[in-house]
């Protein structure tokens, strides 16, 4: 029996899906921990709101990445630009590690 061997290029591509997932992650806790008490005090559910969608786009779009699809490119640039507004250092250097991650291996994405 002969054993193939396959060398397969490793991506940065899947660097940026686990940043996305990490990043998403952050956001759906952040949008939870942040919500709740908001809501028990009636004010404006808006920020935590916007913060959970975030959340949930860049959780898509690391899925995306991960299968090298084309519209979780777009997502994951389009939702880490957004996260710049979550928490402040991590949601900068994270959605910066992001964007320059999938830009760079644009072509990969089918």
């Amino acid at each position: 029996m002969e054993e193939v061997k396959t060398t397969e290029k490793k991506s940065t591509l899947n660097i940026a899906s686990t940043l996305c997932w990490i990043l998403g992650v952050l956001n759906l806790g952040g949008g939870i921990s942040i919500g709740i008490p908001v809501l028990n005090t009636g004010k404006s559910i808006i920020f935590p709101l916007a913060i959970f969608i975030i959340g949930i786009g860049l959780c898509v779009a690391g899925y995306g990445l991960r299968k090298k699809q084309r519209y979780a490119g777009i997502l994951a640039v389009i939702f880490a630009v957004l996260a710049f507004i979550s928490p402040p250092l991590v949601g900068l250097i994270l959605g910066i590690l992001i964007i320059i991650f999938t830009v760079i291996n644009w072509k990969e994405l089918k």
